[in-house]
C-alpha cells in the first residue's frame, strides 16, 4: 500500500512538472508575440530561475530577431540553457540591433555553447555579457579574445567568474583580446592621407606576452591596444602568480599616437576602469607582478578587488608604492580576508594612504590585530575598514 502510494506520487510529480513546463513554454510563445509587436515597449527582460530550457530559448529568439523588437536587456540566468541553444542565441545576435545586456550566469553552457555563441559576440550590439558559472575552461578563452577583438565588438563589460579558466585561459584571453600593433614612427606629409595608421609593420602581441622582462623591455614609440573592456571579472577561476605575469604586461601597456604630420597628440593606456580576480590563489608574487602595472600614469584603472588571494604582508610596499603614485586614479581597492598582519598594516597606512587621491581601502577581515601601533588614532578598528582620501 505504501509503495503505491509512493509510485501516485511520483507520477503527480511528473504531471505537475510537464504542466509546469508547458506552461512555461506556452509563457515564452506569449513574450515572443510581445517582442514581435510594434507597439511594444518592453525594454528588459528578466527571466532568471525559470526553466524555460533550451526550447524557451529557440522561442525567444524568434522575437529577438523581429524588426520590431527593442530589446536592450535579456537576463537568463538559472534557466537550464545548455549548448544546445547557443547556436540559436549567436544567430538572434547577429540579427539585433538593439540588444545590449545578455546574462547567461547559472547555465551549463560549456567549451561547445561558447564556441558557438562567440560567433554571434563579434557583430552584436551587446556592451554586457555575464556568464558566471557556466562550465568554462581554458578552451573557451581563445574564442572569447577574438570576440573581443573583433572590431565590431561593442562589449565593455564581462564576467566570467567561477569558471575553470586557469592561467592557461587567462593566458589566451591576453593573447587575443590584448592585441597590439606596432607602427613605425614616420612623418606624413601635408598631402598624404591623415591615417594614424600609416606605417604598419607587423603585431606585437607574442613578443610582449612571451617577454618574462617586460618591465626592462623598451617599448615601441607607437602601440595601438585593442581591449576596449571597462569591467572585467574573473574571480574565483583558478588563476595563480602565472596568470598576473600577463595581466601586468597589458597594465604596463602605454601607447602613443600621431596625427601625421602635426605630431604627436596624446599617451594612453588600455580602457580598464573596474578588475575583480578576486577568490584566486594569486599570493604575494602574483600582486607584486600586477603592481607594476598599476605604477603606469596613463592607467585609468579604478577599483580592484584582490580579496581571498592569499596575500601576506609581504606583497603590501609593491601594493602601495603603485596607488600612492600622484597619477594613479585608483580610488576602490578591497584587500578582504588578506592575512596582511600589523605589519602589512603599516606598509599601507604609512606608504599607500598619506598623500593619495580620492578613493577607500576595504579591509574585511584582514587579520589586523586591535592594538596595532600604526593604526591612526582617528581609525577605529571595525571588521570593515574604509580609508578616505582627500581629494586634490
Amino acid at each position: 500500500m505504501q509503495v503505491q502510494c509512493c509510485k501516485a506520487k511520483t507520477e503527480l510529480f511528473k504531471e505537475s512538472l510537464l504542466q509546469m513546463l508547458v506552461c512555461l513554454n506556452r509563457k515564452c510563445i506569449t513574450l515572443t508575440a510581445v517582442l514581435s509587436t510594434k507597439e511594444s515597449h518592453l525594454r528588459e527582460l528578466d527571466l532568471g530561475y525559470n526553466n524555460i530550457s533550451d526550447y524557451g530559448v529557440g522561442l525567444l529568439v524568434d522575437g529577438l530577431v523581429d524588426i520590431n523588437c527593442r530589446l536592450k536587456s535579456l537576463r537568463l540566468q538559472g534557466c537550464g540553457v545548455t549548448s544546445r541553444s547557443c547556436e540559436d542565441l549567436a544567430n538572434g545576435l547577429l540579427v539585433t540591433e538593439t540588444l545590449q545586456e545578455l546574462d547567461l550566469s547559472r547555465n551549463e553552457i560549456g567549451d561547445e555553447g561558447l564556441f558557438q555563441l562567440s560567433e554571434g559576440l563579434k557583430g552584436a550590439p551587446l556592451k554586457m555579457l555575464k556568464m558566471y558559472h557556466c562550465g568554462l575552461t581554458a578552451l573557451s578563452c581563445g574564442p572569447i579574445g577574438e570576440a573581443l577583438k573583433s572590431e565590431t565588438s561593442t562589449l565593455v563589460e564581462l564576467n566570467l567568474s567561477n569558471n575553470k579558466l586557469k592561467d592557461a585561459g587567462f593566458r589566451a584571453i591576453c593573447e587575443g583580446c590584448f592585441d597590439y600593433t606596432l607602427i613605425e614612427s614616420k612623418r606624413v606629409e601635408p598631402s598624404e592621407p591623415q591615417n594614424l595608421l600609416e606605417g604598419l609593420t607587423h603585431s606585437l602581441t607574442r613578443s610582449l606576452l612571451d617577454n618574462t622582462s617586460y618591465p626592462s623591455l623598451s617599448l615601441p614609440e607607437v602601440m595601438i591596444p585593442h581591449f576596449l573592456l571597462l569591467t572585467f571579472s574573473v574571480s574565483r577561476c583558478g588563476i595563480t602568480e602565472k596568470g598576473c605575469v600577463f595581466l601586468a604586461k597589458v597594465l604596463c601597456t602605454v601607447s602613443q599616437l600621431y596625427n601625421g604630420w602635426i605630431g604627436e597628440t596624446n599617451w594612453y593606456a588600455v580602457e580598464l576602469r573596474e578588475l575583480d580576480i578576486s577568490m584566486n590563489l594569486l599570493r604575494d608574487g602574483g600582486v607584486k607582478e600586477m603592481s607594476l602595472g598599476l605604477k603606469n600614469p596613463y592607467s585609468h584603472l579604478k577599483t580592484l578587488n584582490l580579496s581571498h588571494c592569499g596575500l601576506t604582508d609581504d606583497c603590501c610596499s609593491e601594493l602601495a608604492s603603485g596607488f600612492a603614485s600622484i597619477k594613479s586614479v585608483i580610488s576602490d581597492l578591497d584587500l578582504s580576508s588578506n592575512d596582511l598582519r600589523d605589519k602589512g598594516m603599516k606598509k599601507l597606512l604609512h606608504r599607500g594612504v598619506e598623500g593619495c587621491l580620492a578613493g577607500c581601502v576595504g579591509l574585511y577581515g584582514a587579520v589586523w590585530a586591535q592594538k596595532c601601533p600604526s593604526r591612526p588614532p582617528s581609525v577605529s578598528f571595525v571588521m570593515l575598514l574604509r580609508i578616505n582620501r582627500a581629494t586634490q
